[in-house]
């Protein structure tokens, strides 16, 4: 279909697993191979690439090579006017995990760490899985969310766009427990921040809420100071235990997340792009 657009049409495709675009496993099987071949002439015949992460940029650099341009439209928008934004902790902090429940994208045994860890050390704390179980391992997950008594999840439903964005509007935090390293459907290896984009920081940045992720996850430098990195579970404790006696802490980060969602604004990324 690109092929048979006339040359003055502007085509940006989107690139959302780097690796996956220029590799295939498995080329024997016809599927695979028709794959394979489709995305050689779709990386013959485009010129301009869009990633939803600036921190992927150099990776498809590496890959393309630089006679090819590289944009990057981010995959959230902070539209401030419609949101309020809340400097203070609530009682009990809220703390929401975004997304799908599936192996490749997070390890939920973190969250259930943290909650259990919050609980024996008397902090009043509540989470919820904003996102659908999926699969073995969803219903794994959703069989042990069903013992944690400071735990909302969604059983087997979809949310809906206005539930999404209403519970993470009342979160402290968004909680980001991701695998690093994953293996696609197709088999092969990415990184999240380096390879393939995180659905989490674009509701990072429409909310401009402090969040939480791994310590070797990459993100956009202007959302580098509105984030809390851990090793450990224990590490995310000690924070939220530091901010609860001395709330400038929290303030700060909150701060710093409003700061970071304001350089993805309509008028800000005109001006960059």
């Amino acid at each position: 279909m690109v092929a048979l657009l006339p040359d003055t049409t502007r085509v940006i495709l989107t690139v959302h697993t780097i690796n996956s675009f220029f590799e295939t496993k498995e080329k024997y099987r016809p599927r695979r191979l028709a794959t394979a071949v489709g995305k050689r002439l779709l990386r013959f015949l485009i010129r301009e690439y869009n990633v939803l992460s600036q921190a992927m940029v150099p990776a498809l650099r590496h890959r393309l090579g630089k006679n090819k341009k590289i944009h990057n439209i981010p995959g959230g928008v902070f539209e401030g006017t419609v949101h309020q934004h809340r400097m203070v902790f609530q009682d009990p902090i809220h703390i929401v995990v975004p997304g799908s429940i599936d192996s490749k994208r997070r390890d939920y045994e973190k969250a259930f760490e943290l909650l259990a860890l919050l609980k024996k050390e008397r902090i009043a704390a509540r989470m919820t899985f904003l996102g659908r179980f999926c699969g073995e391992y969803g219903q794994i997950i959703l069989a042990k969310s069903r013992s944690c008594d400071n735990l909302t999840y969604y059983d087997d439903k979809e949310v809906d766009q206005p539930e999404f964005d209403r519970v993470l509007q009342t979160a402290d935090f968004i909680f980001t427990p991701s695998v690093v390293h994953t293996i696609t459907d197709n088999g092969v290896k990415e990184t999240y921040g380096v390879t393939i984009s995180s659905g989490n920081i674009a509701d990072v940045i429409r909310h401009a809420k402090p969040f939480i992720i791994p310590q070797s996850l990459t993100v956009d430098p202007q959302l580098d100071h509105s984030c809390i990195r851990y090793a450990t579970v224990e590490d995310i404790a000690a924070f939220i235990r530091s901010a609860l006696e001395d709330p400038e802490a929290y303030r700060i980060l909150s701060q710093a997340a409003l700061k970071a969602s304001e350089e993805y604004t309509i008028e800000k990324l005109r001006e960059r792009l």
